[in-house]
């Protein structure tokens, strides 16, 4: 994903699924508040979730079947999407999901 994404301060819907994206999801996407639908299914990403994704008012959420890794950002907006949307992800983790990450109590 092209880290420009992250500068287009309106943008309301990334639908990038089944396109054998690689790589990270840049850490700033989001970063403006405004996305409503992230679909990042089904490609070979990998690393975090972008924290400031968590902070958008995101209606709709996938980003199953990918490499990511690391703990979940929790918030509101994150826990109301079903595990689902993260599944084929077997590195992720956090409280999103029901599970533990490494490392924690």
């Amino acid at each position: 994903i092209p880290s420009s994404y992250a500068k287009l301060a309106s943008l309301l819907v990334l639908s990038l699924n089944e396109n054998l994206l690689g790589d990270d999801i840049p850490k700033q996407l989001g970063k403006y508040g405004k996305l409503t639908h992230v679909n990042l299914s089904f490609n070979t990403l990998e690393g975090k979730i972008p924290k400031p994704l968590a902070r958008c008012p995101l209606k709709f959420f996938s980003v199953e079947n990918n490499s990511l890794s690391g703990e979940i950002p929790y918030s509101t907006v994150m826990k109301k999407f079903a595990p689902e949307a993260f599944l084929g992800n077997p590195l992720l983790c956090g409280q999103v999901i029901g599970k533990k990450c490494p490392g924690f109590p």
